[in-house]
């Protein structure tokens, strides 16, 4: 099973400590995997319900079955605050207010009722079905740049194509495809935040790098609020050539936040739409909208690219649903099981979402769990995914895990690549199609094969990254007539 659980404890304690303010050590040996995924990993392993442990001093419960899951997240969610140290972590960066603030990740659980009550908008019917055409037009823009032989680094191209994604569909602002500096910014920010404040210094010559990056995208976000301002003021005809007017289909995360703020909506009790809290929520949208689609599609590409019999599955059933040339619509991506069967298997294997941690607020009893106030609650999906009661053989690659009958077998809490209850994601079903809709239009002519046979180790930050660049050669294929 690896080291022993004690000595990985050992390393994991440096998080917690740093966060609380306990001077570490904070050097590591980056030749060694994770310690914080051999811990789940060793959690996964142990093939229990939950297990105690004490770290940095403070209790610790790893629940890992999904009926005492779908207590802690949804039967008694209202128990469970989100965990301070996660609220740290990815509320701040570097001790400033460059981080994610008091969004939807990191908000109190009354908060975040409120914001997901109004965010809840932007997924409408008619809003979905324009995502679909406009995330299969970015797409195929992406797919131009691909040239038969090249060498393409996916994590660089999928988070180009997501940044722009997100960009366009949830705040109607047009990035250009070489607009660089933004997606440059993004993964900076995604491999930095999600570690402790002291851990990214020691990682980093210049310690200031992450809140430039931060500030960057920070800016760009508030000048596309002003704009809208200024715009709405003079009237719809006068645009800025940077922000697209919404179509009056559904209206953008700008125009809510912006109309919530006109109204007073909030209190003092629950969620006022302050411009601080309209950066935090526009800053929390756009870095998670771009950094988890770029890692769901970097590893699943990735394990494609090392299955050609489940690759040519997929090309086959794109090329069979006419969706290799033609317009991809939700009609379209209802004939593609297989290809949503694959995302899905990849979002088990490395969902980005790998851990989160909750505050229990009161003593209480889940079934065989006695659990006590504040009290470190984690679950992890990634652990949860790999344990060999839920997943025979979870380690391998296995997309027909998802078929239909098979899944609806499954505990609806034995699988969360998006969590679950009142603080699951918010955008889960908007990640699902963006994964089958990219699939979809990258896959129908192109075929992915490795540029190196040295395997891809995760290493968890924010989300889930691949360690390493992950490099691919792609090679055009005739289409069928």
């Amino acid at each position: 099973m690896g080291r022993p659980l004690r000595a990985i404890e050992e390393d994991i304690e440096e998080d917690f400590a740093v966060a609380r303010n306990v001077p570490r050590n904070v050097t590591r040996d980056v030749q060694r995997p994770s310690a914080r995924l051999e811990l789940l990993e060793a959690v996964a392993a142990i093939d229990v319900p939950f297990v105690r442990r004490v770290i940095a001093g403070r209790p610790v419960v790893f629940v890992n079955e999904p009926e005492l899951i779908a207590q802690v997240l949804v039967g008694r969610a209202a128990s469970f605050e989100k965990s301070d140290f996660q609220r740290r972590v990815m509320g701040v960066a570097e001790g400033s207010q460059t981080g994610l603030g008091n969004g939807l990740l990191t908000s109190s659980n009354v908060t975040n009722k409120a914001q997901r009550k109004l965010l809840g908008r932007l997924f409408s019917a008619p809003a979905i079905r324009r995502y679909v055409r406009e995330m299969a037009a970015l797409a195929r823009e992406e797919r131009q740049r691909w040239q038969d032989g090249a060498t393409v680094e996916l994590g660089a191209a999928f988070m180009r194509l997501s940044a722009r994604i997100v960009a366009r569909t949830l705040f109607s602002w047009d990035l250009s495809p070489g607009d660089q500096r933004i997606a440059d910014d993004l993964a900076l920010i995604g491999g930095l935040l999600g570690r402790a404040a002291e851990r990214r210094r020691a990682g980093w010559k210049d310690p200031s790098v992450i809140e430039r990056a931060a500030a960057t995208i920070e800016q760009r976000l508030l000048s596309l609020v002003a704009e809208r301002r200024r715009r709405d003021h003079r009237g719809p005809a006068a645009e800025s050539p940077d922000v697209q007017a919404p179509d009056g289909q559904a209206p953008d995360v700008i125009d809510l936040l912006l109309a919530a703020q006109a109204e007073g909506a909030g209190s003092a009790a629950d969620y006022v739409v302050s411009d601080r809290q309209i950066r935090d929520d526009l800053m929390t949208l756009f870095i998670t909208g771009a950094e988890n689609p770029r890692n769901a599609l970097t590893w699943t590409l990735y394990l494609l690219s090392r299955h050609p019999q489940a690759a040519l599955r997929v090309r086959e059933e794109i090329a069979a649903a006419g969706a290799t040339a033609g317009e991809i619509t939700p009609e379209v991506l209802q004939r593609l099981p297989f290809t949503l069967q694959v995302y899905k298997e990849a979002l088990r294997l490395y969902p980005p979402g790998y851990a989160f941690g909750r505050r229990a607020i009161e003593d209480l009893q889940l079934g065989p769990l006695r659990i006590e106030k504040d009290s470190e609650v984690v679950v992890s999906p990634y652990a949860l995914h790999r344990r060999p009661t839920l997943y025979e053989r979870p380690a391998q690659f296995d997309p027909a895990r998802f078929e239909e009958e098979r899944a609806s077998e499954r505990h609806p809490c034995a699988y969360l690549p998006f969590g679950a209850g009142p603080r699951g994601c918010i955008g889960g079903g908007f990640a699902l199609l963006q994964g089958q809709v990219v699939l979809a239009v990258l896959l129908g002519g192109w075929q992915v094969t490795p540029a190196s046979n040295d395997p891809v180790l995760p290493e968890p930050r924010m989300t889930l990254r691949p360690a390493a660049p992950v490099p691919v050669i792609v090679h055009k294929h005739a289409e069928r007539g």
